[in-house]
């Protein structure tokens, strides 16, 4: 290999393409399925162009997740407590962190913009509900941002964790054989 920097940037690539190409997958063979299924039932198949933006932003949030989880083993030096934080903190840490944000003048709304939330505001598009649905499917998402928004957000704050990953990757030695 040619150096650390090189060897992060392999790994990065195979997370992504593993976890995108997962995606990928595993959408198709819903689709293909869910196409099945009706068809044997009688009933009239979707639009299915209706669900490519959908899957396409779920196959890019699991590419990202491959590069999270990558970047979080970078930086924490270990295998077993990026797992903890990778499990813990979308599902309490994040809304627990938003919560208390809230109470800081000037700063509430900000929880719509922690990694997490934007996250699943990219996979969840609110605006696609009725307006008496629309604000419980919101406190579920835990973030206000459209869904472009969201994404965008997102694909910044993988961008900069991983680069904080690379940085604590490369700058650690490599342990001899």
């Amino acid at each position: 290999m040619n150096g650390r920097a090189v060897a992060y940037g392999a790994k990065c690539g195979v997370g992504f393409t593993v976890g995108a190409g997962t995606a990928a997958a595993s959408a198709l063979l819903g689709a293909v399925s869910c196409a099945a299924s009706l068809a044997m039932a009688g009933a009239p198949q979707p639009n299915w162009t209706e669900v490519l933006a959908p899957a396409a932003r779920f196959v890019v949030w699991m590419g990202c997740w491959a590069l999270l989880c990558l970047a979080a083993v970078a930086l924490l030096g270990s295998r077993i407590v990026p797992v903890l934080l990778l499990v813990l903190w979308p599902l309490l840490g994040e809304r627990i962190t938003g919560a208390l944000l809230g109470y800081v003048p000037g700063l509430d709304g900000v929880n719509s913009w922690l990694p997490f939330a934007a996250g699943r505001a990219m996979l969840t598009d609110v605006s696609a509900y009725s307006a008496d649905e629309k604000p419980f499917a919101q406190a579920l998402v835990g973030s206000h941002l459209s869904t472009p928004v969201a994404a965008t957000v997102f694909c910044l704050y993988t961008a900069a964790i991983t680069a904080a990953g690379w940085w604590a990757y490369c700058r650690r030695d490599a342990k001899a054989p």
